[in-house]
């Protein structure tokens, strides 16, 4: 089949949209005359917009299917479907690929029109109703982004050469980011973004420890630390800034996507949770230090250089449980800032002026 017209369902979360980025590549590869379309969220759209392989970015305001608690909350979100719907058949697409899997993208992908129709065989909430095609996955213990260049395969299409993200940015998020930098990093401090937050309560490192990180960073190692995180994550950053004693900068909710895919390239060393800040970081081959709990790096994990990323978790009899709460955390309490200060020094002389020979090619 000569697929013309392509559309990719895969509305969320960061770290997800990241990972289809290599499957958005081969499909530029095996189609480089089709129209390519990605539905995703808002708060995603920054990873893909601009994108030199995409032609359009269709942005899914889920927000308003979620607050749908009324008659009026049921209209809008009625009237915003229904609009949706209606650009997705104006476009006329041949193929619909469902990277999400659930009901609401599964819906999608049916309401779209496209004859053709492709999701995985194990779509959830009766998603796989949608599709004329599935995709099966051979293991659970397979990585993200190589479950979703599966899709790639059962297209025909054949990879050519490693994996690749594309992330664009902007001239202007470049010399931003840029500015900050050297600002940051002056008498060759290394630069480490911190990010202590993750969708899941039950992925967060303690705050207690980050804190005694990011201290021992720059006290022991002359580090500029920098805390990022969205707007929603003020509370938790807050709580674990007034917890250090040293200086640090806080960027939490004052950078967009691209201002912070920037930043992250020029960065030594991000610190993070397993969460999309964490992917990014990965995907720039930015040194990555990364702490798990409640899920399984075999899956979820840094994709790329080992050399690079640096995993920390524990053997726990529940883990890796997928909980999205817990009151207890043994898996993640039991990390401590010992190790992962051991750890980050390692990554930042295993990579030394990774990040400050990033910024002196920009």
């Amino acid at each position: 089949m000569t697929s013309e017209r392509i559309l990719i369902v895969k509305p969320s979360a960061m770290g997800d949209v990241i990972h289809t980025l290599p499957l958005l590549t081969r499909l530029r590869q095996g189609y480089p005359e089709a129209y390519i379309a990605w539905v995703v969220n808002r708060s995603c759209a920054g990873v893909v917009e601009d994108h030199p392989h995409l032609d359009e970015v269709v942005v899914f305001e889920r927000q308003d299917w979620s607050s749908a608690a009324d008659l009026a909350g049921m209209l809008s979100a009625s009237r915003g479907l229904l609009e949706l719907v209606r650009r997705l058949r104006q476009r006329h697409f041949d193929l619909a690929l469902d990277l999400q899997g659930l009901f609401r993208s599964g819906l999608l992908t049916l309401l779209s029109g496209a004859p053709k129709r492709v999701g995985f065989s194990g779509a959830r909430e009766f998603a796989g109703l949608a599709y004329t095609q599935s995709v099966r996955v051979p293991t659970a213990d397979m990585h993200a982004v190589d479950r979703y260049l599966l899709f790639a395969e059962a297209l025909g299409l054949r990879g050519e050469g490693e994996v690749t993200f594309v992330l664009p940015t902007s001239e202007a998020d470049e010399t931003w980011a840029e500015g900050l930098a050297s600002r940051l990093t002056t008498g060759s401090k290394p630069l480490v973004l911190v990010n202590p937050t993750a969708r899941w309560a039950s992925k967060c490192w303690p705050a207690t420890h980050y804190a005694e990180l990011a201290d021992r960073l720059v006290r022991e190692y002359g580090a500029a630390v920098v805390f990022t995180g969205t707007a929603g994550d003020r509370l938790l950053v807050d709580r674990v800034r007034k917890m250090t004693a040293e200086q640090s900068t806080d960027l939490c909710g004052k950078t967009t996507v691209k201002q912070l895919i920037a930043l992250m390239r020029r960065a030594d060393l991000a610190v993070c949770n397993d969460s999309g800040p964490m992917h990014l970081a990965a995907a720039l081959k930015t040194p990555v230090l990364a702490f798990y709990g409640p899920t399984s790096p075999v899956r979820t994990g840094p994709y790329g250089d080992a050399t690079r990323c640096v995993v920390l978790r524990k053997d726990v009899p529940c883990g890796p449980c997928y909980r999205r709460e817990c009151q207890r955390l043994l898996c993640l309490e039991a990390i401590t800032a010992d190790e992962a200060f051991e750890a980050a020094v390692n990554l930042l002389e295993l990579n030394q002026g990774t990040g400050r020979e990033s910024r002196a090619s920009t």
